[in-house]
């Protein structure tokens, strides 16, 4: 992100299907995070943050494709750059499920990729299906996220 690396510990770069590409780096104080492009946003919040941004770009279609030590005294070998640390974009999928009370379990009612698809039919249905017939019990239902990732593993053989 800077000509001079010496405040950096660890980056990750994310790519997205378009090609826009964000950077994270965490600096040596262990606090400081700085993200370029996204948003540009700064936090104080160490790896925890970071987490918190590579979750929120994933869910936004972004997935890592490089994560690497810089100056970091926590990762003593050094990762290649070049190496992606995951296999393929993750994938999100969005469940929506109902509660069956008699076999108390959640069953799945339906699956898309589409969040704003998934909101939508679980409030048509519990506008047109509120509750259960005949006993007229209230109908539980909930929206899920699914998501998968393909990770790489290091090559023990190596």
């Amino acid at each position: 992100m800077t000509d001079h690396d010496d405040h950096i510990q660890h980056t990750w770069i994310l790519t997205h299907p378009t090609g826009d590409e964000i950077t994270i780096d965490l600096w040596t104080d262990g606090e400081s995070v700085r993200v370029e492009g996204g948003g540009h946003e700064s936090t104080d919040g160490g790896r925890k943050d970071v987490e918190r941004l590579l979750e929120k770009y994933a869910l936004r279609g972004y997935w890592v494709t490089s994560d690497y030590a810089v100056n970091d005294p926590h990762e003593p070998e050094l990762r290649d750059a070049t190496q992606p640390t995951t296999a393929h974009p993750p994938r999100v999928r969005w469940h929506l499920e109902f509660r069956d009370p008699v076999a108390d379990e959640w069953i799945a009612h339906m699956t898309t990729p589409d969040r704003d698809k998934a909101i939508t039919r679980l409030q048509q249905v519990r506008s047109s299906r509120p509750l259960w017939a005949p006993d007229d019990q209230p109908v539980e239902r909930r929206l899920v996220r699914e998501t998968t990732t393909w990770t790489v593993e290091e090559d023990e053989t190596r």
